[in-house]
Formats: C-alpha cells, sequence, structure tokens
C-alpha cells in the first residue's frame, strides 16, 4: 500500500493550489483505506522531497509543489508507481499461474497467448 499510498500524497500536492498539511494528507489517506503513522508519511514525503517534486514551505505552512518540477519526470514516476502497484497487486493475488511466460521475441500478439 505504500506505493499507492504515494501516488494519492503526489497528486494531492500538485493538484492543490493551496499548501497542504500533514494531518490533510493523513485524513487524504484514511478515506482511501490507508492507515500510516505520522512517522511513516513523514518518511514518503522526505521521498518525494528529495526526488524534488514536492518541497515545504515555511511561509504557507505545508506543503507544495515544488517550483523546479519537471512535468514529464513527474509523469514518468507516477507511471512507474502504478505499474508497481499493478504487479505487486497480480503477484499478491497468485495471477501468476494465468500469465504464459515465453522467452521467443517472434511472439507479438495476442493470439499467442494460451487461455
Amino acid at each position: 500500500m505504500k506505493t499507492k499510498g504515494k501516488i494519492i500524497i503526489l497528486k494531492r500536492i500538485v493538484d492543490s493550489s493551496f499548501a497542504v498539511s500533514k494531518s490533510s494528507l493523513l485524513q487524504l489517506l484514511e478515506n482511501e483505506d490507508i492507515y500510516i503513522s505520522t512517522r511513516t508519511l513523514e518518511r514518503y514525503l522526505k521521498e518525494l522531497s528529495d526526488s524534488f517534486f514536492i518541497e515545504y514551505s515555511n511561509e504557507q505552512k505545508g506543503y507544495i509543489k515544488n517550483s523546479f518540477i519537471d512535468k514529464e519526470e513527474l509523469s514518468l514516476f507516477i507511471h512507474l508507481l502504478s505499474v508497481k502497484i499493478i504487479t505487486s497487486s497480480i503477484l499478491k493475488n497468485n495471477y501468476r499461474k494465468l500469465i504464459y511466460h515465453s522467452s521467443h521475441q517472434i511472439f507479438k500478439g495476442l493470439e499467442h497467448f494460451q487461455i
């Protein structure tokens, strides 16, 4: 759930016109049935700050998007996190039996998947 939580936090801060507080982020996560401690939230925020996506504003007393944010890099980061969520969901729910693995590069279409 930590990846999904990071996506929710990142989207909220980047899409917001105002600074976002830790308490409002915790409430947002709880609304999504993600329960984390304040310390875990702080680790998530540090990771996102270290990636130059968000920063803490002393003036506004909350988290805002970084003024140097690269929209393309942010989009790729969110996409990567989304893929990670899907992959972990597949592996956790034991769908591995349904996935056909092949090392052949000649297969290119769905017609080559076994039913």
